[in-house]
């Protein structure tokens, strides 16, 4: 019975938390698409001479969104081993 628990358990974690990483990158990628569409209004409505500027200001480039995204996979990935540990100590 005590390993059926387990498995029960474990299974809806990991469900529970494929589900929440989905939601929150489909959050954070739609955080990306607004910033897009705002710096883009900013930019297409100064003189072209202050475009470097707003290149330059643009704090949530591709490489910026990318490690921000891979840093949210891993605090998913750690909270996840966390409750993973957790479970195994209860039963």
């Amino acid at each position: 019975m005590k390993v059926d628990q387990v498995e029960v358990l474990n299974f809806q974690n990991q469900r529970v938390f494929a589900i929440l990483s989905r939601d929150i990158l489909c959050l954070f990628e739609d955080l990306k698409v607004v910033h897009d569409i705002n710096f883009n209004k900013l930019k297409n409505n100064l003189p072209e001479e202050c475009a470097a500027v707003v290149d330059i200001s643009n704090y949530l480039d591709e490489a910026s969104f990318s490690h921000l995204r891979k840093r949210i996979l891993d605090k998913i990935n750690s909270a996840k081993r966390d409750l993973d540990f957790s479970v195994n100590d209860i039963f």
